[in-house]
């Protein structure tokens, strides 16, 4: 009897550090950024590079890439937002991933500012109830910035392993 229970110890003990060890991925945040050949700043952003190693992106297969507009009378002349833009940007980003989180679970890798507008790239596992979400909130609410977004298949996280290898 001792025996049963020990073995049921072990086994409760180590399927609980196995499911510990699965969510324990530390997020790593790195800013990139593109320049010109003539050292022009034309892109920056912030993206979580502990996902270059995520062993679980087979469960994420759906890319989502939202694109918010910026308002052209606050950017520089190479299109990245002046400071208050950029936290108006900032919050409608938040705002989305707190809902998209409630939604589905996601894995969010990051934004990058680009030629005018703040691209959030997200991967999915279930692409039919994000769409529904977001197609339904664009049609009825006002949000501070349009936006547009584009769910694609890609099993490999091709999308973003230019920032994040």
């Amino acid at each position: 009897m001792k025996r049963i229970l020990r073995l049921f110890f072990l086994l409760f003990l180590f399927s609980g550090l196995s499911k510990i060890n699965a969510q324990t991925r530390t997020p790593s945040f790195s800013v990139v950024q593109a320049t010109s050949n003539n050292g022009e700043l034309l892109s920056v952003g912030s993206l979580d590079m502990s996902y270059k190693n995520f062993k679980e992106k087979i469960v994420y297969p759906w890319c989502l890439k939202i694109s918010i507009a910026l308002d052209e009378g606050h950017l520089f002349e190479n299109k990245l937002p002046k400071g208050e833009e950029s936290a108006i940007a900032n919050n409608l980003e938040d705002s989305l991933i707190v809902k998209l989180e409630k939604v589905d679970r996601i894995q969010y890798i990051g934004h990058i500012y680009y030629n005018g507008f703040l691209d959030i790239y997200i991967y999915l596992k279930d692409p039919k109830a994000v769409n529904n979400y977001l197609s339904k909130n664009i049609k009825s609410r006002k949000f501070v910035r349009e936006f547009e977004y584009v769910i694609e298949r890609d099993p490999n996280w091709s999308k973003v392993s230019k920032y994040i290898n």
